[in-house]
């Protein structure tokens, strides 16, 4: 048997609680109940965890940092702000590092109001505690959507990495 299968059954059994906690109804015996939401639990867990899924979509964007893909990277950083973008529903990340230009380098986060904004709206959040300290970020480099052949900066995931003072 197939691990991964066995591993996805496990999962969505737990989540599924026990077939005790089932009743017989006039449509459904409580095994078919439970069958069903195990099913429907595994169907979830399988949609997610694809390669289109919102697990495995969000996974390829964190291997894509790590092998540096079209400019993306991992690396050693430090927030010295967060900053919300209402206009165009992202988080800023502000950098202790200068640029070129002699401003500050910032990042920001996938857009807020979209299947995301869940764990936007935690990295957000984990950002603001991280003001300050040493942090491993990931970057994604991500064409900007108007074809203008510019491209946006996106923090995917954040390490805290202790005390910047050590």
């Amino acid at each position: 048997m197939d691990t991964n299968v066995l591993m996805l059954a496990v999962q969505a059994a737990a989540m599924a609680g026990s077939p005790d906690d089932y009743e017989d109804t006039d449509d459904l015996t409580a095994a078919q109940q439970w069958n069903g939401v195990v099913l429907g639990n595994a169907t979830r867990l399988w949609e997610l965890a694809s390669p289109e899924g919102m697990i495995g979509a969000h996974l390829a964007r964190l291997e894509k940092c790590v092998n540096r893909d079209n400019k993306s990277a991992v690396f050693v950083g430090q927030i010295v702000d967060v900053e919300y973008e209402k206009s165009s529903t992202r988080y800023k990340f502000i950098l202790d590092s200068i640029n070129d230009s002699g401003e500050h380098e910032t990042l920001r986060t996938e857009r807020s109001d979209g299947e995301l904004a869940g764990y936007v709206e935690m990295l957000a959040h984990k950002a603001r505690n991280l003001i300050g300290r040493r942090v491993l970020i990931y970057k994604e480099v991500q064409p900007m959507s108007n074809k203008s052949g510019r491209a946006v900066r996106i923090c995917q995931h954040l390490v805290d990495l202790g005390d910047s003072r050590s």
